[in-house]
């Protein structure tokens, strides 16, 4: 699907993308209490490579709040940006529901998901913040485009 959507020198939107993927996966996970929701810009033109590896940490982090962030919950909302700053940009991964234990240390999981989110966002040249909040959590990968 990707090849489909490659425009000159191998650069691709990544916002269209990205939705298509998120709309894809939501579709593979689907629950009826739980929503998964994608907003971006209008356009987001990064190198096709870049683009897949950016699908890939999406996917890794939208299946760790599925699996995580809703236990004990009815209901609950992933929500995936993807944003547009001056530096480059900044995919955000954030739910509604139980946020991380208190004393988290992605460096310390034991998990293969948060070495693979780390992998994927270190590839795409981009710095991991997390945010635990009251309710969810949040987990954000700043990148140049």
């Amino acid at each position: 699907q990707l090849a489909r959507g490659v425009g000159q020198a191998g650069i691709v939107d990544a916002a269209t993308y990205l939705g298509e993927f998120v709309s894809e996966l939501a579709a593979t996970m689907a629950c009826e209490s739980y929503a998964i929701r994608f907003s971006a810009p209008t356009s987001a033109p990064l190198p096709s490579c870049k683009a897949t590896l950016l699908a890939q940490l999406t996917s890794e982090l939208v299946i760790n709040a599925y699996k995580h962030a809703f236990e004990g919950q009815e209901t609950g909302e992933i929500r995936v940006t993807l944003e547009r700053g001056d530096a480059g940009f900044r995919l955000v991964v954030a739910d509604n529901c139980i946020g991380l234990p208190e004393h988290f240390d992605p460096e310390a999981s034991d998990g293969i998901g948060m070495r693979l989110i780390s992998g994927f966002a270190a590839q795409i040249g981009g710095e991991l913040h997390i945010v635990t909040g009251d309710p969810g959590a949040s987990f954000a990968v700043t990148f140049p485009g």
